[in-house]
């Protein structure tokens, strides 16, 4: 994948409301996703599909100590 088509994924990742959203909350403190569907009022599994496409881009990191696994943005 060239930088062009990276940049591209990237910019459709953050064009979402929701995902802008859940990157500014995750930002200030790291949760998990039951307090990200709390605070967001959307569903679990739709919840769990932003979080992915946002980790698959690499804006997100998960760290799993038992149960729950717990969402937080990465440093640049």
């Amino acid at each position: 994948m060239n930088k062009d088509e990276l940049s591209a994924k990237l910019l459709r990742a953050v064009g979402h409301p929701l995902r802008l959203r859940i990157i500014k909350i995750l930002h200030e403190s790291p949760s998990c996703v039951n307090d990200l569907h709390r605070t967001l009022k959307c569903s679990p599994p739709n919840l769990s599909q932003h979080l992915r496409i946002l980790s698959e881009v690499g804006i997100l990191e998960s760290k799993k100590t038992g149960f729950p696994i717990i969402y937080k943005t990465k440093k640049i």
